[in-house]
């Protein structure tokens, strides 16, 4: 491969971002400890916000609404804002470069591939192994958006 190939930059990129994301689990963890008297204080990481992709759709409700900026969690909702724009106008962008799950379905793909696993579902199957993913999407967008009204 050479050494600026896309498929390079592609992969360093998903490890930059997998590795950012340990390390602002990791200070997250810290906080926790500090908050709960465990630990010294340690000041909660920006980019937690990240992680709390609930209150970002709230906060993308808020936004349709209202036309207010959620106050609250401003950097989940640009999270969220940033990760739809990259869906619809890059495609599988965000999946592709910055999703975890991605990284490590690509990573266990060329595992199986150097190991000579080939495992290749039906389309049945496929289906009926993807089909949960979009049951659990429709119940929390219908459990956050729809049915649960914003505070006065």
């Amino acid at each position: 491969m050479h050494p600026f190939s896309s498929a390079r930059l592609h992969r360093l990129i998903q490890l930059g971002f997998v590795l950012f994301l340990f390390w602002v689990a990791w200070r997250l963890h810290e906080y926790a400890q500090g908050v709960s008297g465990n630990g010294a204080f340690v000041p909660r990481p920006a980019a937690a916000e990240a992680f709390l992709p609930l209150s970002a759709l709230l906060g993308l409700k808020r936004f349709l609404l209202t036309g207010q900026y959620d106050p609250i969690h401003p950097a989940g909702l640009t999270i969220l804002l940033v990760a739809l724009c990259t869906a619809i106008l890059c495609r599988r962008g965000f999946c592709g470069y910055l999703c975890p799950v991605g990284w490590l379905s690509g990573l266990l793909a060329r595992l199986g591939t150097r190991l000579g696993v080939s495992c290749r579902p039906g389309r049945r199957l496929e289906w009926l192994l993807s089909a949960p993913k979009y049951v659990l999407l429709a119940a929390i967008l219908y459990s956050f958006v729809v049915s649960m009204d914003l505070p006065s």
